[in-house]
């Protein structure tokens, strides 16, 4: 059954809005039933180490797997990898950035220093490897010396913290996409009480469970 199963289970990296590449990832799922005369399903994973896992066990067939997850892919999951994502004239690749609230006093990478900056997980290669290990070289800054690390779980909530000045700063992938959600998500005021609560379980508000919804804004904004 898990080398030769009849439906094909196919997953991309956590997003924090899973809906939206339900359809981007449409026409591929279809060609993929085409030519290999299977049925094949989109399941999006909510963590790197839950795609891990599942593409370890067998559960999890062919995914999108991020740069810095791949090696631990590779030599633990038994994932083979056999094309990456282009642009139609072949060009490929994307940039690290990091970002802070618009009204924030850090404008260059020395005003980091003595910040927490929110990272997406520690297999992330723009999420994480890439952005501390260009600060530690290029800028002298160490973590948990010279500047904290917490972890959002993904790029897009790590935008998403940035916009709502949960999080002073945050490493990022500059992709198209997830920059447009994070820069149209509405006020805290305009979320329902269970979309606050959920992201109060992301940062891990203590007394979240006891809190009205004016408490949770007040704790997410100002926590």
């Amino acid at each position: 059954q898990l080398t030769d199963p009849e439906e094909l289970i196919f997953s991309y990296t956590p997003l924090e809005d899973p809906a939206v590449y339900v359809g981007v990832w449409d026409g591929f799922l279809k060609h993929m039933e085409k030519v290999t005369g299977r049925r094949v399903r989109f399941f999006q994973v909510q963590s790197y180490a839950a795609q891990m896992e599942a593409l370890r066990s067998g559960r999890l067939h062919i995914a999108g797997v991020n740069t810095g997850s791949t090696p631990v892919a590779v030599n633990c999951a038994g994932f083979a990898p056999f094309a990456m994502m282009a642009m139609a004239d072949n060009s490929f690749g994307y940039e690290m950035e990091i970002i802070v609230p618009a009204a924030s006093p850090v404008q260059t990478p020395a005003d980091l220093k003595g910040k927490t900056i929110a990272f997406s997980a520690p297999t992330s290669n723009s999420g994480f490897k890439a952005p501390s290990a260009i600060l530690r070289t290029e800028f002298g800054l160490e973590a948990e010396k010279d500047y904290q690390t917490t972890f959002s779980g993904k790029h897009d909530t790590s935008i998403l913290g940035v916009v709502h000045e949960d999080y002073e700063a945050a490493a990022i992938a500059n992709a198209d996409g997830a920059s447009e959600r994070g820069g149209q998500s509405p006020p805290y005021e305009e979320w329902t009480k269970d979309e606050l609560y959920e992201r109060a379980q992301e940062l891990d508000v203590e007394g979240r469970s006891d809190m009205t919804k004016d408490e949770l804004i007040d704790a997410l904004r100002n926590g």
